[in-house]
């Protein structure tokens, strides 16, 4: 199976960029996994529509999937709805996962620093998401 970020901020696109938006592939099958802004025209370079088999939304907030605002604490106003790079890495070490891809970082947020916070709460490999990158998983 073959992950490929086609976007990865949070909320809103940096300046060429875009919102989270992923193709999976398997045996010839593909799913794009949500569909953040500007995520299309990335899907289009690498396939047609019509090759898209399955769409999957999963969850209803305009920048879609699990994310990582903020790095290493989420404002208390929006502690409901958000999380932060080190949250994620203490849920990943309880869920006992293989490897961390964190998602919807805010435009500004130094990746490095977002890995290194998810690295204090869980030691396995963490990626941080950016477009084009491709992984094979399984």
């Amino acid at each position: 199976m073959r992950l490929t970020v086609l976007g990865s901020c949070g909320a809103w696109p940096e300046a060429g960029q875009a919102c989270s938006g992923y193709l999976v592939e398997h045996d010839g099958f593909r799913l794009l996994v949500d569909v953040g802004y500007a995520v299309v025209p990335r899907l289009l370079r690498r396939v047609g529509a019509a090759e898209v088999d399955a769409v999957l939304i999963s969850h209803g907030h305009p920048d879609l999937l699990a994310e990582a605002s903020y790095v290493e604490q989420v404002p208390e106003d929006s502690r409901g709805y958000l999380s932060s790079a080190r949250q994620q890495g203490r849920q990943a070490a309880e869920a006992a996962v293989r490897h961390l891809m964190l998602t919807h970082l805010m435009p500004g947020t130094d990746p490095a620093a977002a890995r290194a916070a998810a690295q204090r709460g869980y030691h396995g490999e963490v990626t941080v998401a950016s477009a084009g990158l491709a992984l094979d998983v399984g």
